[in-house]
């Protein structure tokens, strides 16, 4: 079997371009970056430069592959989210299509599209695939929305048309190894770590903390995609939640990495003038529990650790501050 990756040199994609490297079946993986090719190498690894915006470098890209993972995407935290909401939308159109498109044409076997639960209107009940209402959505998450909900609407609509076999997968907010720790560009949960690991003190939250998110640790959401891609299923298209199941707020999330690394001499406290989306998102995962026989198995606590340790190691940290049994 033939994988490829777009996005690979990316938080979500390096995690599924190592997991499948490890399959006796995959023969071979191919990986895009944009940029900066990593440092990762492996016998059975390619790297391959494209800027994916471009449709003309999708072209002879899909030849022979028999599963696209599609990890490909520009993302950033909330405060570029808030500050200038449209600038992701129009650049992941451009990718999602292409790659849409071409797998389609060049009759690769599946392709895993990583959708997301931008669409769910904030509150307490869990959502279920069907409760898309976009009107009650955040305004500054409409564009993005829009741009998801697109995509997969044009994986439905090739998997009518062509013989590829898609899955769109609205995963919750991953985190783990791997991920953006640079603080312009880092999602909360990889931003946290970093703020406990290097302040002495305090740790300062954005907003009141109040709100909730379900932290999915990302070597679930791969077995998800390994679920799809080793076993053989009937319909053509999929559309399926991926979510931990047990939302926390913000201010808990911080109190666990604190108590985690042993640092509870650090104070809490809130700068409501900073730039937060204090709305709380709950995601129903059973539909991919009923097709798949998939649910989340990484505990939280398990999961802040793996990525605390994995972190550190990356940074060199020694003594105190590795310790997080």
């Amino acid at each position: 079997m033939k994988i490829l990756v777009t996005g690979g040199s990316g938080f979500i994609g390096m995690n599924m371009v190592r997991f499948f490297l490890e399959k006796n079946n995959v023969t071979k993986v191919l990986a895009t970056y944009c940029n900066k090719q990593p440092k990762f190498e492996h016998h059975k690894l390619d790297w391959v430069q494209a800027d994916l915006t471009d449709p003309n470098s999708h072209e002879g890209l899909y030849e022979g592959i028999n599963t696209v993972i599609m990890c490909a995407a520009i993302t950033s935290g909330a405060k570029n989210i808030i500050n200038n909401p449209s600038i992701f939308v129009e650049n992941n159109l451009l990718i999602n299509h292409s790659t849409i498109k071409y797998s389609a044409l060049s009759n690769v076997k599946k392709v895993i599209f990583l959708s997301c639960s931008i669409m769910y209107p904030p509150g307490e009940n869990f959502c279920k695939e069907e409760d898309v209402v976009l009107s009650k959505i955040d305004p500054r998450y409409v564009g993005g929305a829009h741009m998801k909900l697109y995509s997969e609407g044009l994986c439905r609509f090739f998997s009518i048309n062509s013989q590829t076999q898609f899955i769109a997968i609205r995963h919750s907010n991953c985190y783990g190894p791997y991920d953006k720790f640079d603080p312009d560009l880092s999602h909360v949960f990889a931003a946290t770590i970093r703020k406990v690991f290097y302040e002495k003190s305090e740790i300062i939250i954005w907003g009141q903390g109040k709100e909730k998110r379900d932290f999915l640790f990302v070597s679930d959401l791969v077995s998800l995609a390994d679920n799809y891609v080793s076993q053989n299923f009937e319909e053509k298209y999929y559309l399926v939640n991926a979510g931990y199941g047990m939302p926390i707020s913000i201010e808990e999330l911080n109190r666990k990495v604190i108590a985690i690394m042993k640092k509870n001499y650090l104070n809490v406290s809130f700068d409501t003038s900073q730039p937060s989306i204090p709305i709380s998102i709950a995601i129903d995962s059973k539909k991919a529990l009923q097709t798949f026989g998939w649910k989340a198995e990484t505990n939280i606590d398990v999961g802040i650790k793996r990525t605390i340790d994995w972190f550190a190691s990356q940074n060199n940290i020694k003594g105190e501050k590795t310790l997080a049994e």
